[in-house]
């Protein structure tokens, strides 16, 4: 038993040590000026325009009224509740993102709602 414990912490040892001068070998290459180019055109794509700006103002708190109707002809289940918008402006994937208060209990309602009167 004490002789494999041995023998697997050298070999794990030397894998890495033969990892850490590969890696120490093989450093990536310094970008061409075509690959600089193309990593601005892609910075300039990724940066936020008037798009997000249209996302960013649907930001907010909303009052809403969720109608569900299970079956043609038949009354709608009602509930109130709220949607809270948040804009993530996170560089990497900017986006808005809603949590609604008392969840959907459906899998698809039908949404209506106006912005909240209250200040929330």
């Amino acid at each position: 038993m004490y002789r494999t414990t041995l023998l697997s912490v050298a070999v794990s040892a030397g894998l890495l040590a033969a990892a850490a001068v590969h890696a120490q070998e093989h450093k990536a290459p310094s970008m061409t000026p075509d690959m600089q180019a193309q990593m601005e055109a892609y910075h300039k794509a990724g940066t936020p325009g008037i798009e997000h700006a249209k996302l960013a103002s649907m930001a907010g708190t909303y009052d809403l009224t969720v109608k569900s109707w299970y079956a043609p002809g038949a009354p709608p289940s009602t509930d109130q509740g709220t949607a809270t918008r948040r804009w993530n402006n996170a560089s990497s994937s900017p986006a808005i993102t809603a949590a609604m208060t008392p969840a959907c209990r459906h899998a698809s309602p039908c949404l209506t709602g106006a912005p909240s009167q209250n200040g929330r």
